[in-house]
């Protein structure tokens, strides 16, 4: 685990905000245990042979977790935010949502299974 990610979570000012951050970095690790996690862009970062894979971030009142190579996954219709180009998908994960976090798992491990 990366000391800087560590950082960037334990700077969080919103407890759920630090739980949810720290279930999609748990996710990221075991889905994908070779997987690097990096700092990038004052935001955690999660590569696959030199690819980017994932990346989260805090907004006011929200978490993003964006999947790169969107366009080779299976998604639902309805599960967050495709980009125009459709190489990635953003959800916004808000206090009290009910998210997905197996269905995200899938994805991730779809995702990384392509790199």
């Amino acid at each position: 685990m990366n000391p800087a990610i560590t950082e960037y979570i334990e700077k969080i000012d919103q407890p759920w905000q630090v739980e949810v951050c720290n279930r999609l970095r748990q996710i990221f690790l075991q889905t994908v245990p070779e997987v690097e996690e990096l700092k990038q862009y004052n935001r955690p970062h999660y590569k696959k042979n030199g690819q980017y894979l994932c990346v989260f971030n805090v907004a006011k009142n929200w978490v993003n977790v964006m999947l790169f190579n969107a366009q080779a996954l299976t998604i639902p219709e309805g599960y967050g935010e495709l980009s125009p180009n459709g190489e990635r998908i953003t959800a916004k994960i808000q206090q009290g949502q009910d998210f997905d976090y197996d269905l995200f798992a899938g994805l991730l491990k779809e995702a990384a299974a392509k790199l």
